[in-house]
């Protein structure tokens, strides 16, 4: 009972919780999708499918710019100024569209020259997808900015779930089907989203400068292409250098550490406007308390997932298909990777929102030419578990460094539970 009170007592608690309970339906959703998906559409035409996800995710960190980081602090940190706050917002949304075009344009182009996938139809998906997820992802970040962290939540994953897997179950789908439901989804995701950006931001106005904004753009650019790439960098090398077709068991064995992965998100979703907002206003000792009591947070609900999934890898792949049980040692290995983020905790994170963005970025250039030279050794020798390896390496590498750039210079402790 008396936890109970704290939580509902405790601002950050009761949003954290909220934030949790979202991210465990969006996760649940992502993960059923995921398993109909590869056993409506079998291995190889979802394959095409995942492939397209992982490069306009991509293409996303280009079009958007590195806007979505730079959006969500300038929203926090000028909320109570609602005119200007749209004005960016718009702006944003309408770079990130034509970008998206023209980057659609250029898939085009290559894919010419050198096919992608085997889909006959991937270029048309890529121009329907890539400009509605580039626009979604800035709106959804405006919407954690000005503190609607679940909503944003909602508008960035779970209604695009729901689309998807209310299709599935409705329709006889193809390929090109998934894809429009998934089309659908971001549209009105992006739609619920401007509603409540039009609700909660005022009509105040002020002069504002924006060569701050742009600049933390420009910063955050390279970081979020290199982030989006090392997220998805094990199917977009399956699917270009691998001899196999079927990458569909990356996919499955990604989505189960995800389920784990949820919680730092769900965290990091409530964290990323308090730290931008607190460290603005250099209260470090009130920082540290909320990174402290993140930390617990974590280490409590994701260790012991983590453990479970290791003991159990093999049974859990047999429960999806027969045929994915000898790829157990691929879900212990990128399990192994969720320990080393959980540990670390909101690294990434507190370089993003507290200026140290160049930082973060030369710590993840370093990271991709390491993930490259593995993925080129690894990843058409042994397939699903050499991407594996090199998507652990890079955690690790990225991680740890970062964690003792926090700890020595903003002198933040990402480990402390006391």
């Amino acid at each position: 009972m008396h936890l109970i009170k704290r939580i509902f007592h405790d601002s950050f608690l009761k949003q954290t919780l909220g934030v949790f309970l979202i991210k465990i339906i969006s996760s649940i959703l992502g993960f059923t999708t995921t398993v109909l998906l590869v056993k409506k559409l079998g291995g190889e035409e979802s394959s095409s499918y995942f492939f397209l996800i992982a490069l306009v995710s991509v293409c996303t960190a280009i079009t958007t710019f590195g806007s979505p980081d730079a959006i969500l602090k300038f929203s926090a940190i000028n909320r109570g100024v609602g005119k200007l706050v749209r004005l960016v917002i718009r702006k944003t949304c309408m770079f990130a569209f034509s970008a998206s075009i023209l980057a659609a344009a250029v898939i085009y182009f290559v894919n010419n020259i050198e096919l992608l996938s085997s889909e006959k139809l991937f270029v048309l998906t890529v121009f329907i997808i890539l400009p509605l997820a580039s626009v979604n992802l800035v709106l959804s970040a405006a919407l954690q900015g000005i503190g609607r962290v679940v909503y944003a939540m909602v508008a960035s994953g779970v209604l695009q779930s729901a689309c998807v897997l209310s299709a599935i179950f409705l329709f006889e789908l193809d390929y090109l089907g998934v894809v429009l439901a998934l089309a659908f989804g971001y549209f009105l995701s992006s739609i619920f989203s401007i509603y409540f950006l039009k609700i909660d931001l005022n009509n105040k106005d002020k002069k504002h400068n924006l060569s701050g904004f742009k600049s933390t753009c420009k910063s955050m650019f390279v970081s979020q292409c290199v982030i989006q790439f090392n997220n998805h960098s094990a199917i977009l090398l399956l699917g270009l250098l691998w001899v196999g077709t079927d990458i569909s068991v990356m996919a499955i064995a990604m989505k189960l550490t995800t389920l784990i992965s949820f919680i730092i998100i769900a965290v990091n979703r409530v964290l990323a406007p308090q730290i931008a907002s607190k460290y603005e206003k250099a209260d470090i000792a009130d920082l540290q308390l909320i990174i402290t009591k993140s930390a617990r947070f974590m280490w409590l609900f994701c260790l012991p997932a983590i453990l479970l999934i290791i003991v159990f890898s093999k049974e859990l792949l047999i429960l999806i298909d027969q045929a994915y049980a000898e790829y157990s040692k691929v879900l212990i290995m990128l399990a192994i990777g969720q320990v080393v983020n959980v540990l670390t905790g909101n690294v990434g994170l507190l370089l993003s929102m507290t200026g140290h963005e160049k930082v973060q970025k030369n710590i993840l250039i370093v990271s991709l030419l390491v993930s490259l030279a593995m993925g080129f050794m690894l990843v058409p020798e042994y397939g699903p578990f050499g991407a594996s390896i090199m998507m652990t390496t890079n955690i690790a590498l990225v991680n740890l460094s970062s964690y003792f750039y926090v700890l020595t210079k903003l002198k933040l402790n990402t480990m402390k539970l006391l």
